[in-house]
């Protein structure tokens, strides 16, 4: 299951329904399941199974036993969360659903300066 906030359209979005439609479907199940909304009405049109769980915005710590209860209910074996907030959701529920491993990509902009300075 990757894990996101919301499927805006844009880099990350793309990369993500595109790792969907890579996997190997024989042997895996990928979906995207969004916090708050879905938001990429093409990703079904692109054979990627979306679901919405409706987080409220801010800090919403009911969300994380709805989102555990979905993880058992669909059987989850790995999260693939996707910047910081879905991180801190999905170990959370991942804990309380005894799912093993939360993963985590930071997907950078184009607009961060990724240089260091040595001064």
């Amino acid at each position: 299951m990757h894990l996101v906030l919301s499927l805006r359209p844009g880099g990350r979005g793309t990369t993500i329904l595109d790792l969907c439609q890579c996997a190997d479907r024989a042997r895996f199940e990928p979906f995207v399941c969004c916090l708050e909304e879905q938001g990429r009405p093409d990703a079904e049109l692109r054979g990627v199974r979306v679901v919405a769980l409706g987080k409220k915005p801010g800090l919403d710590l009911t969300a994380v036993p709805r989102l555990a209860r979905f993880m058992r209910r669909e059987k989850v074996d790995l999260v693939h969360a996707h910047e910081g907030a879905s991180l801190f959701y999905g170990a959370l529920a991942g804990r309380l659903a005894g799912r093993p491993a939360v993963v985590n990509t930071y997907h950078r902009s184009r607009d961060v300066d990724t240089r260091t300075s040595l001064d």
